[in-house]
C-alpha cells in the first residue's frame, strides 16, 4: 500500500555518533529484539558487548474526522494484525476492550513490541501507536493498513526514535512531529 500523503519515516541526525553506530549495525543486518520473545528467533549481536545500541522507532498518530467504523473491535484488531504480519513482525498475542458507545482499545503484542489503537467515535477520533524495536520492520508501512481502515481527514504524525544504550548509561531520544 502507498501512503497517500507520501509519509516517510524521517531522517536521523547523521552527525550523532550513536545514530552513526545504529546505522552501521542496520547496514550489517544486526538487530536485537527487546523483551521476552517467548521462543521467537531473532538476531542478536553478541560481539557488540556492553556498548551496543538499538534504534527503536515509535509512531504516534492522532487521527481526526475518521470515516472508518471506530466501534468495530474485530475489524480494527484484524487490520492491526494484518499490518504487523505484512511488514514481517511476529504477532505474539492480542487484546481488546469495548467501551459501549465510547469506542475500543486494541493492542497487538509483537516480538518487536506492539501496535495500539484507541478510538473515540463520539469525536470521530483515534490514536494509533506503533512501536517497533527491529529495524527490519517499518512502522510507516504498518500505518498504511490502519490508515486505509480509519480514513482520517487529517492527522498529526509524531515519529520518535529511541536510541537505547546497553549497559553504558547512554539513552538518546529524537522526536519530530508534523501535522498533515
Amino acid at each position: 500500500m502507498a501512503f497517500p500523503f507520501g509519509f516517510k519515516t524521517g531522517r536521523e541526525d547523521e552527525s550523532n555518533p550513536t545514530v552513526q553506530f545504529c546505522q552501521e549495525r542496520h547496514k550489517k543486518g544486526i538487530d536485537r529484539t527487546m523483551g521476552d520473545t517467548q521462543g521467537i528467533p531473532f538476531q542478536r549481536d553478541e560481539s557488540a558487548g556492553s556498548n551496543s545500541h538499538e534504534a527503536i522507532t515509535q509512531l504516534n498518530i492522532d487521527c481526526y474526522e475518521c470515516k472508518g467504523d471506530l466501534n468495530d473491535k474485530e475489524a480494527i484488531v484484524r487490520m492491526a494484525e494484518n499490518a504487523a504480519t505484512d511488514v514481517g513482525a511476529t504477532v505474539l498475542g492480542k487484546g481488546s476492550v469495548s467501551y459501549p458507545g465510547r469506542g475500543i482499545t486494541a493492542v497487538i503484542f509483537l516480538a518487536e513490541s506492539h501496535i495500539l489503537v484507541s478510538t473515540y467515535p463520539e469525536y470521530r477520533y483515534a490514536i494509533v501507536e506503533i512501536f517497533m524495536s527491529n529495524s527490519r520492520t517499518d512502522p510507516g508501512e504498518c500505518w498504511n493498513w490502519l490508515y486505509e481502515y480509519l480514513q482520517p481527514a487529517r492527522m498529526s504524525v509524531n515519529r520518535d526514535v529511541h536510541y537505547v544504550g546497553d549497559g553504558n548509561g547512554v539513552a538518546l531520544h529524537k522526536a519530530s512531529g508534523k501535522l498533515i
